[in-house]
């Protein structure tokens, strides 16, 4: 594969960029959509989803990421209910468990990778009552000359 060695950025074609944010929405991996004849590769989608975060970047290629992002929170509903069925599809051997349980585990750091809002830990911390700070008062004393 030949490095790009600098010159203009990779071509942005809008409707191939939704067909990834389609495929992604019904839970397929970027990595695997990036491998199918006539989608870019995996390095100009990441470009895409860069330039999309900066000031700079493209109109279109700001609404692609805004529409890859709501994508990879609808993928990871996809890949939730998929948990739900590899444990009630297991069989009762030990092998068959361990398999789900591994299967189960790598869908739960994905579907928080791709939705924390709505899966990851939420932390709330609460406080009741009132703060009190004393007052500190700092004197300066001068210097002493040598």
């Amino acid at each position: 594969m030949a490095k790009n060695k600098g010159g203009r950025p990779p071509i942005f074609d809008k409707e191939i960029a939704f067909e990834i944010c389609e495929k992604i929405a019904d839970g397929e991996v970027l990595s695997d959509i990036c491998k199918l004849k006539g989608f870019p590769s995996l390095r100009t989608v990441r470009y895409w989803i860069l330039e999309g975060t900066t000031e700079e970047g493209r109109p279109e290629i700001k609404e692609f990421l805004h529409t890859y992002m709501q994508a990879q929170e609808l993928g990871a509903d996809i890949e939730f209910d998929d948990m739900r069925n590899i444990a009630d599809e297991c069989d009762a051997d030990l092998i068959a468990i361990n398999k789900a349980k591994l299967r189960i585990d790598v869908r739960k750091f994905r579907v928080v990778r791709r939705s924390r809002k709505k899966y990851g830990d939420k932390q709330e911390i609460e406080h009741s009552g009132d703060l009190a700070i004393p007052a500190i008062s700092v004197n300066v004393l001068p210097k002493k000359d040598e």
